[in-house]
């Protein structure tokens, strides 16, 4: 899968635990994704802000957008 191959683009991500990929939740506008690779304590955020980062890329390469919330104004006169 597309979050499989960027975990393994991550040369801190450790082969062994294999890192695990999963839907985590079935929203009202997403599809929620829980993404847990396993490396050292020391590399921890290196590889949180990487896997975080080449996901969003990644998705908008591939034409996949992440829902936000949308805010309309309303001007009453």
């Amino acid at each position: 899968s597309t979050l499989e191959n960027i975990l393994k683009s991550i040369p801190e991500v450790l082969p062994e635990p294999a890192a695990v990929v999963f839907i985590n939740n079935l929203a009202t506008s997403s599809i929620d994704f829980a993404v847990r690779p396993f490396t050292s304590n020391e590399n921890y955020w290196k590889v949180k802000s990487e896997v975080l980062e080449k996901t969003k890329v990644t998705f908008d390469q591939i034409g996949i957008e992440i829902p936000y919330p949308h805010q309309v104004e309303i001007h009453k006169e």
